[in-house]
């Protein structure tokens, strides 16, 4: 566990059940109301796409007009900014917290945790995802992580147990000395 993973859990604490509920009831709704003969004309991406909007639609109709949270697009990044404390993107992830996507340059910037025009700069970006198990039909946990370009630095689990919410450290193990490490040359230079 690190300072920063402390900090930037404790900025979305207030959220962590509505996320962890949207995320299931999104992946609820898209197994529940598609038929089984739409669901198996589904390719991966699409099935990820259907839960992402039931999923935010779910997360909006919960906080829209709460106190500090504000809903923004920005040439389609989709995110909850939180108080201006913290951003909140939701995808798909692996088990290590990683969204599979296209790599845009607004995208590279929000893993960056570069300023992008219209988005509070002091709100850390996060990644609020849903890791479904192999046949895709369920969520196996929810994962909040916190990218570094194309490395995480670190990665937590919410659970929710009788409406009692926490989160769990499930970073992996790394090589001493790699923890923060930015391979990518390119992102180094500018």
């Amino acid at each position: 566990m690190s300072a920063d993973q402390d900090d930037c859990m404790s900025r979305i604490e207030p959220l962590f059940k509505v996320l962890h509920d949207a995320l299931h009831d999104g992946m609820g709704f898209y197994l529940g109301k598609y038929s089984k003969k739409v669901l198996a004309q589904h390719r991966d991406r699409t099935a990820a796409n259907c839960v992402y909007d039931h999923a935010f639609h779910n997360l909006r109709e919960q906080l829209d007009g709460e106190p500090g949270c504000h809903f923004l697009n920005r040439r389609g990044l989709e995110v909850l900014n939180y108080f201006d404390l913290a951003l909140v993107r939701l995808k798909k992830v692996n088990g290590a917290g990683r969204a599979q996507n296209l790599r845009t340059k607004q995208q590279r910037d929000y893993d960056d945790q570069k300023s992008i025009p219209g988005l509070p700069d002091a709100a850390v970006r996060l990644i609020v995802g849903y890791q479904p198990d192999a046949a895709f039909s369920f969520v196996e946990r929810v994962i909040v992580s916190r990218p570094l370009g194309k490395t995480i630095r670190w990665t937590a689990q919410i659970v929710v147990a009788d409406d009692a919410s926490k989160w769990f450290d499930i970073t992996p193990d790394r090589l001493a000395g790699t923890e923060a490490v930015d391979f990518d040359s390119v992102r180094r230079r500018s």
